[in-house]
């Protein structure tokens, strides 16, 4: 095995344009000194596996690739391995008792619960950053959410729109997005109610999050609603 063979063979290509400089030197510098036919066909497996990685990067990939957007304290901690990346999902699940047209899932009254929220007053906790990568929302009907059968939203609510805001009242989905996305009714290449975000965003610790839903008719009395934000969060390690 030649140098341009082993330095290809031990790289994430997919990752490349990430990876540290001593790994871009030795790269360039053995494409240099290759044969042409040797660095034709490093480019093409380069390209190959850079245009197939960005569809099937995990979500630590997608942290990884961010990691500049993130406050220098939190990189050094990372660095020092003070920090750690961790998957992670936060949900709140909630009962409403009566018909409803509007809701709130992310309130500043909430508290964390079993089975109910891991998260408290809409927000994450402090040093907590969080790249949201995909978003769940399923539903049922109950009259406690212990007994809940959650699953595709029912049509009352699919038909209807949502707004998520985060790092300060920012949008993170385009104002009035429809719910739709998250029916998975006959889709088997997402989990139920499962909606995958092609540009991840870092959400900030600190600030509120919120996901209101509004519907064109009132849902049942009852319904139970659960939302789950999919990604990576920055944990003590």
């Amino acid at each position: 095995m030649n140098e341009l063979e082993r330095i290809l063979n031990g790289t994430d290509l997919s990752l490349l344009g990430y990876a540290g400089p001593q790994t871009q030197e030795m790269l360039l510098g053995a494409l240099n000194v290759a044969a042409p036919a040797a660095r034709a066909a490093a480019f093409k497996r380069i390209t190959a596996a850079q245009n197939a990685g960005g569809a099937n990067l995990s979500p630590r990939d997608h942290a990884v690739l961010r990691v500049s957007a993130l406050p220098q304290e939190i990189q050094q901690g990372l660095a020092s391995k003070r920090l750690q990346m961790v998957d992670h999902t936060i949900f709140v699940n909630k009962l409403f008792a009566v018909a409803t047209s509007r809701l709130e899932m992310f309130k500043s009254d909430d508290d964390k619960g079993h089975g109910v929220a891991n998260i408290a007053k809409a927000q994450l906790d402090k040093d907590q950053w969080f790249l949201l990568t995909g978003v769940r929302v399923t539903s049922g009907v109950s009259g406690t959410l212990s007994a809940a059968s959650f699953g595709v939203v029912p049509v009352a609510i699919a038909n209807g729109d949502f707004e998520m805001k985060a790092n300060g009242g920012k949008y993170v989905f385009p104002k009035d997005s429809a719910m739709s996305r998250f029916d998975t009714t006959n889709k088997t290449s997402v989990q139920t109610g499962e909606f995958n975000l092609s540009n991840p965003k870092w959400l900030e610790p600190g600030t509120d999050i919120s996901f209101d839903i509004s519907t064109p008719q009132a849902t049942a009395v009852n319904t139970c609603v659960k939302v789950e934000l999919i990604g990576v969060t920055v944990y003590a390690a």
